[in-house]
């Protein structure tokens, strides 16, 4: 009996296959084996040939079915690893492995994608960064396409490690050259109560200069600059969860930039006097902005930094007409061919080794603003 029951399952799979072969000859397709896969949905080539794994410790389970029961899914909790193993396929062309994570099975919306990940490892070690579920498919990039061969799903249970709050404390006025800046960032915190490094790099400094960036590591570290000038800085606050994928709290939370102007420790501020010529304009003169008799302590060559002309409008509200921000040395005037009627107000302040801000305790007197009115000819 046994016998004749798989004579009958044969004979009704060959009637299968052949309603399936006179359906693609009917339909104009090649009735050979290749179509007849690409029809079950297998990709009958050398390259998705099946090879045994050379990989150790949990795998990730490929299958060639889009939605396997989620009871076949493998499930992890945050923070464990799981094997990605693309060994079995040594034939592939340039693989890659593409991410997706959504909130649920099935009916997934994915919120986070990530295409073409390469790694030369036969036997990757992936660590989820988030809770959900994530889509894993191993592709292969070849005459310019991307085709997938086998996906697989995990269940990622737990809840996502939070960026760490970056704090950092005041940054004393004035800085001088040559003399070391203490970064303190021991005002920071961790909503788990990580231990936290802190790594830092030079965003922006001056011409010529190669201070380099403040060691990572612990809160508290110094950065000496080597040149007068304009200081960014970048500080990350590290837990130990990095994770490109935290998305805005990672970027809000984790990361702060520093901004300070080192001086010539001795030199102090130059102080600016700012005169429009002619004192009360009209509508059809020339104006020029002449701080040529501005002086400073050490008698240094001064210029115009961060000039701006505003027009006054209705509410006491200002537009921008003209503005500058770095003049060449020695230069200590501005000009404007002409103005129309109306009430106007110019700000500037002097440079002399470096820019100057009145927002800087001690340089108040580098800055100024002048109210002055355009009248009719």
């Amino acid at each position: 009996m046994l016998f004749f029951s798989s004579l009958r399952i044969l004979i009704r799979t060959n009637i299968l296959l052949g309603v399936l072969l006179s359906i693609l000859s009917c339909s104009g397709q090649s009735n050979d084996s290749s179509s007849l896969f690409a029809i079950l949905g297998i990709e009958n080539n050398i390259e998705n040939a099946i090879a045994p794994s050379s990989c150790t410790g949990t795998t990730l389970k490929l299958f060639t079915d889009p939605l396997p029961p989620e009871s076949n899914i493998q499930v992890l909790q945050l923070g464990q690893s799981i094997i990605l193993d693309r060994s079995t396929r040594p034939n592939l062309t340039l693989p890659v492995w593409d991410f997706l994570a959504g909130d649920s099975y099935p009916g997934v919306s994915f919120e986070r994608y990530v295409k073409g990940f390469q790694t030369a490892d036969e036997c990757y070690s992936f660590s989820p960064y988030f809770p959900g579920v994530h889509y894993i498919k191993l592709c292969t990039e070849k005459n310019g396409g991307h085709s997938c061969v086998a996906r697989g799903f995990i269940i990622v249970q737990g809840a996502m490690n939070q960026a760490p709050h970056a704090v950092i404390a005041n940054i004393s006025n004035p800085v001088f050259l040559g003399a070391p800046v203490s970064l303190d960032m021991s005002g920071s915190t961790d909503p788990e109560n990580d231990i936290m490094s802190f790594k830092w790099s030079v965003l922006a400094a001056p011409d010529g200069s190669t201070a380099p960036a403040p060691s990572t590591g612990a809160a508290v570290q110094n950065f000496v600059p080597d040149i007068p000038g304009h200081y960014a800085l970048q500080v990350h606050a590290l837990d130990g969860f990095e994770n490109p994928l935290r998305f805005t709290d990672e970027a809000t939370n984790s990361y702060l930039t520093p901004i300070f102007d080192a001086r010539i420790n001795g030199n102090g501020a130059p102080s600016i006097n700012l005169n429009i010529v002619p004192n009360s304009p009209n509508s059809t003169q020339a104006i020029q902005f002449d701080a040529s008799a501005s002086t400073d302590p050490e008698g240094e060559s001064l210029r115009l930094y961060n000039w701006v002309l505003l027009r006054e409008l209705a509410n006491n509200q200002f537009e921008e007409v003209a503005s500058q921000l770095n003049f060449s040395t020695g230069q200590l005037s501005v000009s404007v061919s002409s103005l129309p009627e109306g009430n106007y107000a110019v700000t500037s302040c002097l440079a002399d080794y470096v820019p100057r801000e009145s927002g800087v305790p001690g340089e108040e007197q580098s800055c100024t603003q002048i109210p002055f009115t355009v009248t009719a000819p």
